[in-house]
This record gives C-alpha cells, structure tokens and sequence, in this order.
C-alpha cells in the first residue's frame, strides 16, 4: 500500500492550534491484507488534549472509543464471516468489493458507502486489482450472538 500522509493538530501550552505529527502512517500486514490505522480515540465525547495512538493495528476500538483506518484488500477469495460490537463508515476510496451478510451480497464499487451496525460480515476482492476502503469504527453495544424474533411486534 502506498503511504499515507498523516497530519495530527493539537494545541501549544498557550492554547494555540499547531501541528503536532507531519509523517507517514505505518501499515501492517494482518490477516492477508494491509490496514493503516490513521488515528484512534480511548472515548467519546474525546479528549483532544490526550494521544491515544500508539501506532497499533488494533482490530477493535478501545470502548467507548473509535479508529480510523484505511484497508487495502488484496484480490482474494472471501474472508471469514466475523462480527465486532461497533458501528463502521466505511467508504471504497479505489476499485470494488463485495460486501457480503447472511442473507445476501453486494458489490460496492468506488465512491460507495455502507454503514454496517454490527451485522456478521466478511469481504471479498474478486477483481483483478487492490480494493482500497476507508473506515472510521465507533465502538457500539454489543449484539447478541441471534437477533430478537420481531415478528410479533406491531407495525407502524
């Protein structure tokens, strides 16, 4: 993966803005694809005094806390269905994915976005090129292993 270009602002000790980080963010390898995490928080609302970056490739926020990362997805064969407790944006910033659920799939190409809100997923890269996406996770309740049965509850 190429590079990435990460500028982190923050505040002086007189309470002026200043850039704090001008450098290059480290991708790992993990799982056979490359992800970039680009910044984290340990909360929110956040302390925008306090770095809670380390640097890791931490697949989960910390609770109560977000990522923000890249992921660049190889061609390959689908992944593993997996579920996490967060709330994801994610955004294909070059070529296409499937994003695949339970009960169906959906090839998302560049410039689409989906929300996923904790549902059993896993990704598929079945072009001939690299999937670029963007992700920001916020970390979210967590769901029970099986929805509620809704059928018995009123329509609106």
């Amino acid at each position: 993966m190429k590079p990435i270009r990460r500028i982190v602002t923050g505040h002086d000790t007189a309470g002026n803005s200043v850039f704090l980080q001008d450098d290059n963010a480290s991708p790992t390898v993990t799982r056979g694809v490359t992800i970039t995490n680009l910044w984290q928080s340990a909360k929110v609302p956040v302390d925008n005094a306090t770095d809670y970056f380390d640097g890791s490739a931490a697949v989960a926020p910390p609770e109560t806390g977000a990522i923000f990362r890249l992921i660049e997805f190889p061609p390959s064969p689908a992944k593993h269905m997996h579920r996490t407790a967060t709330l994801d944006y994610v955004l294909v910033l070059d070529g296409e994915i499937w994003a695949i659920l339970d009960t169906g799939e959906t090839l998302l190409r560049k410039h689409d976005a989906l929300i996923q809100r904790g549902t059993m997923h896993a990704w598929q890269n079945s072009s001939d090129r690299p999937s670029l996406l963007l992700f920001v996770l916020l970390d979210a309740e967590a769901l029970p292993e099986s929805p509620p049965d809704l059928s018995s509850l009123p329509h609106p």
